[in-house]
């Protein structure tokens, strides 16, 4: 049965209809995992220590105090030679699992009940007919003493951390006994043992049962990376230890003092704590929440079609202006941990809202807030900021008209944000460099550019009429489409020449940050 061909409204154009959930899927992903790379990229990234000494000089920056509390080591070059020689003497941790000599046990006293049922009638197995729980005992005794030493494979590629030495940890509950790998039972030097030991056996028949106690052998040893790992760490770890600690808030050194070798100790154990272990597992965590949201974001345009905007250009234009915030953002934690404050986030809906529905307005706030805010080191407090600053633009910013209105609404919202701001401090959730008074000069700052948005948000709305007025003739057809074009490539360019000026820049901040007096 032939089924008439659906026909697209004459007023909307076909590459303009509304994204399909299933035939764009592809296309959701696509972009998702474009935007979520670049978004990885620029991120937040935790300031590197920020502090440039020379020992014997003075410390030309303000009075450093601890951020927290932390533990003053040695530096490596001073204990090498008592690393290495942990490195070669440190082995592997086998751990016995009891559950197999359970098992083994219980398969040879099997075994053995089987023997004397079915040889009641044979003359062959006198001894062990009148005597069966002598042998079960014998034959029990000898395997638990097997069994207790530790039975493993008689391959060793299963210990990687094996030295020279072959020295091994044994763990039994919570004792750990150091012993040499050649002491150890393999499968094949425990069959010798009891084949040894049987002719000295208190039972008169023992090689009765000595193909059962063969059958009853099986490694019980494990080797267990983790508590290898972690004992070289907890070794090493105590071998840099000095039993200082320096508590939080506490000075370690002040300005113009000289850098000597106790402050030089204290600093270079501050430093440690600032290095990222891991930068490539960093930017795939970033990158996997920041595909979690752009594919949400990229996904309510398929599915809702009330939030279908009029083109394809200006959906994608959306994500590349988070990408921008998020950019500012981290450009602005390079100059200091309470910087970033000096945007004024709760603006954005404001700004977006003559173009996007306001669903989509807060959604872009909602996705800037969430992935720098992942990124931060204080994330918890900045989100709950910037969450009291939404609530007040939407309240009072959002419908602002007179300029009256608008001053005293931002002014509102500024003072949300420190009420919020107080809160966290009090509560610790705060780091030192943001927990000041210097930080509430941040917030008018904000408020300031915060006004900048009205006048910029009609220059984008005076701009728009003037593409639709002098549009040319051959998108005279298609305004709306045609005017999101532009909208999109001017996003880019704003975008490009961002990118440029801040990678510019960057490597003059650092200069300053690094040399400043």
């Amino acid at each position: 049965m032939l089924r008439p061909k659906r026909l697209r409204p004459d007023n909307i154009p076909e590459a303009d209809q509304p994204v399909s959930g299933q035939g764009r899927a592809w296309q959701v992903w696509l972009y998702a995992f474009c935007f979520a790379g670049l978004a990885a990229m620029v991120m937040p990234d935790q300031k590197p220590f920020p502090y440039q000494y020379v020992p014997g000089q003075p410390w030309s920056y303000s009075s450093l105090k601890a951020p927290f509390d932390y533990e003053v080591l040695r530096q490596p070059e001073e204990v090498a030679d008592s690393l290495k020689i942990l490195q070669d003497e440190h082995g592997p941790y086998l751990l016995i699992d009891p559950s197999i000599e359970q098992k083994q046990l219980q398969q040879f006293t099997d075994k053995l009940a089987k023997q004397v049922e079915i040889s009641r009638y044979d003359t062959q197995y006198d001894d062990l007919l009148k005597n069966p729980d002598q042998y079960r005992r014998f034959g029990v005794a000898l395997l638990t003493d097997l069994y207790q030493k530790g039975i493993t494979s008689d391959n060793t590629d299963y210990l990687p951390n094996l030295n020279r030495d072959g020295t091994v940890y044994l763990v039994s509950g919570n004792t750990t006994v150091k012993t040499s790998f050649s002491e150890l039972f393999t499968v094949k030097k425990a069959r010798d043992f009891l084949i040894d030991t049987l002719p000295f056996s208190p039972v008169r028949q023992p090689e009765v049962i000595l193909p059962m106690l063969e059958d009853a052998l099986e490694p019980n040893l494990v080797y267990s990376d983790s508590m290898t790992t972690a004992s070289l760490r907890r070794k090493t770890s105590a071998l840099l230890s000095t039993g200082i600690i320096v508590g939080k808030g506490e000075e370690i050194i002040a300005k113009n003092e000289l850098v000597g070798p106790a402050e030089v100790q204290k600093l270079e154990s501050l430093s440690r704590h600032f290095q990222t272990q891991n930068p490539w597992e960093q930017y795939m965590g970033y990158g996997l929440m920041a595909l979690l949201v752009f594919a949400g974001l990229l996904a309510s345009f398929a599915l809702l079609p009330v939030l279908n905007t009029p083109g394809r250009e200006q959906r994608l234009a959306l994500p590349m202006i988070i990408l921008l915030c998020i950019g500012l953002l981290s450009f602005a934690n390079r100059f200091g941990a309470s910087v970033p404050l000096l945007l004024p986030i709760f603006a954005l809906p404001v700004l977006l809202q003559r173009i996007y529905p306001a669903v989509l307005c807060w959604g872009a706030w909602a996705a800037v807030v969430l992935l720098s805010g992942f990124a931060l080191d204080w994330g918890g407090a900045w989100m709950a900021i910037q969450v009291s600053g939404m609530v007040g633009s939407m309240l009072l910013l959002v419908n602002a008209q007179a300029w009256a209105t608008r001053v005293a609404s931002i002014g509102s919202v500024v003072f949300l944000e420190v009420f919020v701001w107080v809160a966290a401090g009090m509560a610790g959730k705060l780091p030192e460099s943001v927990w000041n008074y210097d930080t509430v000069l941040l917030f008018f700052g904000a408020g300031l550019l915060a006004l900048a948005v009205f006048p910029l948000r009609q220059m984008l709305e005076r701009c728009y009429k003037n593409m639709m007025k002098y549009m040319p003739e051959w998108a005279q057809k298609h305004p709306e489409r045609h005017a999101s074009r532009v909208f999109f490539y001017f996003n880019c360019s704003i975008i490009l020449i961002s990118g440029i000026l801040l990678q510019c820049t960057s490597s003059q901040v650092d200069f300053c940050l690094w040399n400043r007096e």
